[in-house]
């Protein structure tokens, strides 16, 4: 049943989004569960870390806020909180990558409100990491750290390794501009 489901939804978003392919990942950490991950694919590379797109142009970026803001809508229409906190974490997310510090931190909060009573740890490190990306772009480094630490401890306890990747990455930057290149150093080592 939940493939028949998946694919009907990645159908649409092939549609919807014009992708060649429909990308398709079925897991369960954290917590005794599983869901499937369906989203629209171009390459093969978005299946793993490599892939990841660190230099996108502007026009790149909007592209991916229409699809956030397309995805909240669609949620908010379906009431799906989970789904409407994944699209306002993507959302904080390009605004970290734009600088907009106070827009990150609103879309967080307003993600963490609909994940009151949903068991997604993986999502909550995932908005914890955003949020500390937020607070060291607003120069609260405590609370950068505060909030990395505990998304760091979340991604160990589900071996993610890409994200614990990202997250060393976050702490060592909070680190290194606050000035504690002594803590910085070990985290950016952690990277590889």
């Amino acid at each position: 049943h939940i493939f028949r489901v998946g694919r009907l939804i990645g159908l649409a978003q092939r549609e919807e989004w014009g992708s060649p392919r429909v990308g398709v990942m079925y897991e369960g950490y954290m917590v005794p569960h599983s869901h499937l991950h369906v989203w629209p694919s171009w390459t093969v590379f978005e299946y793993s870390h490599t892939g990841i797109q660190r230099n996108a142009e502007p026009a790149d970026l909007d592209a991916a806020r229409g699809h956030y803001d397309a995805a909240l809508a669609a949620s908010r229409q379906i009431d799906f909180p989970r789904g409407e906190a994944y699209a306002l974490r993507g959302l904080a997310s390009l605004a970290n990558r734009t600088g907009d510090a106070d827009a990150a931190l609103e879309r967080l909060d307003s993600a963490n409100a609909r994940l009151r009573h949903n068991p997604d740890q993986r999502l909550r490190a995932q908005i914890l990491l955003q949020r500390g990306i937020a607070q060291r772009l607003k120069r609260r480094h405590a609370d950068s750290v505060l909030s990395l630490e505990r998304a760091l401890r979340i991604f160990a306890e589900a071996d993610s390794r890409n994200e614990l990747a990202a997250t060393y990455g976050a702490l060592a930057a909070t680190h290194a501009e606050a000035g504690d290149w002594p803590v910085g150093y070990p985290a950016a080592e952690r990277l590889s």
